[in-house]
């Protein structure tokens, strides 16, 4: 007898199972991968994120706009939000303050602030915990600067808000 014959059948060697197991486990790993992938998009990349790439050059005008008219606000939260606006030439009816949370995009915010006889721009709405991106610009057409800041909310009661933030 050869040692091939008292060897014995494949299935009854540690080895090829070793190598099955290792090829089955590698297999099943892939298709989870593609699973999660396919089922988990990522919602912190936006459908329109190439069109937004495209309009970098109008965000960076209105924050030289900004800029141009010394424009400035001291923002005060306090049972809702208070904007104190400095700029140079006419002061807008309304403003925006845009809130995007950094990762939760359910928490985003979006505040119309209508000018007080006092001159404060006012909204009674009250802002949930978490950091954000601010945006404040004026309503219209012919919005052409911006205000920007980042925020923690509920510590940051009170904040500056500058061009290009």
């Amino acid at each position: 007898m050869t040692d091939a014959s008292q060897a014995g059948p494949w299935y009854r060697h540690s080895w090829p199972w070793f190598i099955v197991i290792l090829l089955s486990t590698t297999v099943v790993s892939g298709i989870a991968t593609v699973v999660i992938a396919v089922r988990g998009a990522d919602p912190l990349v936006t459908e329109d994120s190439y069109r937004k790439g495209q309009s970098i050059n109008q965000t960076l005008a209105a924050d030289h706009e900004a800029a141009l008219r010394e424009a400035a606000a001291q923002v005060t939260l306090d049972g809702g939000v208070t904007v104190a606006l400095n700029i140079l030439g006419e002061f807008p009816a309304a403003l925006e303050l845009d809130l995007s949370h950094v990762t939760r995009t359910e928490l985003d915010r979006r505040l119309h602030l209508e000018r007080a006889p006092d001159g404060r721009y006012a909204s009674p709405e009250n802002l949930p915990a978490g950091r954000f991106y601010a945006t404040l610009r004026p309503t219209g057409e012919g919005a052409a600067w911006r205000l920007r800041s980042r925020i923690e909310l509920p510590a940051d009661r009170s904040f500056r808000m500058e061009p290009g933030g």
